[in-house]
């Protein structure tokens, strides 16, 4: 698989990958990300053909008041990605999260 991280793209994921639609990777980083230290939520396209580059997007990334230090996230119904942090949010307690694909 041809593909490597770029600045910014966050670090240290500790969950594992849900499939999507299109074969489509979403996973979470604990921490970092651009601009904003605590976690992102990424996805990874398949290449169009065998041996190709697979395609890094990131989807979120949080910035305490949101939430922090992400956990794995799930594929829900109507094309929307679930998940949990484990700190930030009102009371630093972590937060729910829906996000659209």
């Amino acid at each position: 698989m041809g593909s490597s991280g770029s600045a910014g793209d966050g670090a240290n994921r500790e969950s594992k990958l849900s499939i999507g639609p299109g074969g489509v990777l979403y996973g979470t980083t604990a921490c970092c990300g651009v601009g904003r230290n605590y976690g992102t939520v990424f996805s990874l396209t398949p290449p169009a053909s065998p041996g190709g580059n697979w395609i890094e997007t990131i989807l979120h990334a949080f910035g305490g008041n949101d939430g922090g230090g992400p956990g794995a996230v799930i594929v829900g119904a109507g094309g929307v990605l679930y998940g949990t942090t484990s700190f930030g949010g009102t009371d630093d307690f972590g937060t729910v999260f829906g996000l659209p694909l």
